[in-house]
């Protein structure tokens, strides 16, 4: 298996311009929505579960703010 860098700067930039923005404001927003989507699962969500969830969501928020973004 050969290590390509141009391969590896695709996934930099992918992370940096569309994940990051993406989690950033789902670190943000999930005290106000998280209750208001998840009702009264929000609160039973812990480790993995909280972490999926997390990730998920920024995943497509992420996705958002690059459709609003450009």
């Amino acid at each position: 298996m050969n290590f390509d860098p141009q391969k590896f700067f695709t996934s930099l930039m992918d992370f940096f311009s569309i994940l990051l923005p993406g989690a950033l404001l789902t670190y943000l927003l999930i005290g106000e929505v998280g209750s208001v989507v998840q009702a009264d699962r929000y609160d039973k969500l812990l480790g993995s579960q909280a972490w999926g969830a997390f990730l998920l969501a920024s995943y497509l928020l992420s996705h958002l703010v690059l459709l609003l973004g450009s």
